[in-house]
């Protein structure tokens, strides 16, 4: 959905008709709405994990733990990703609940960043108003 027709539609009932441009763009670029999380970066990783689980991984195990950690983001809808975590990391692991946890847990974020359209100004309001 684009920003003309989110402001026409308004599926949310936010009420952006009686909005000025200014308005709509602030409650467009508001933080809150909540989305399930699809990506960890590797320092999620790394908070989620038992050191006494990461020492007594095997070597190459080890090796692609360190791999993991170093990305900066980690794709956890990707049924590679997940299992190479549960492979890493047992069921009946702290590491593999903690990560199970955050994989369930949700982010804050705003109607635009939703929408796909980044941070909205009152100018673009205001033009996706008019039709251009």
């Amino acid at each position: 959905m684009g920003l003309r027709d989110e402001l026409t539609q308004d599926p949310l009932a936010r009420g952006y008709a009686s909005m000025t441009g200014q308005q709509a763009a602030d409650s467009l670029n508001a933080v809150n709405r909540a989305i399930p999380r699809t990506s960890i970066s590797g320092s999620d990783l790394l908070a989620c994990t038992s050191v006494a689980e990461l020492t007594a991984l095997t070597a190459a195990s080890r090796d692609v733990y360190l791999a993991l950690i170093q990305m900066d983001s980690l794709d956890i809808t990707s049924a590679n990703v997940r299992s190479i975590l549960g492979t890493l990391f047992g069921v009946g692991t702290m590491t593999r609940a903690n990560l199970v946890a955050l994989g369930n847990s949700t982010v804050a974020v705003n109607r635009a960043t939703e929408l796909g359209l980044g941070v909205v100004t009152a100018g673009e309001v205001e033009r996706a108003r008019a039709g251009a």
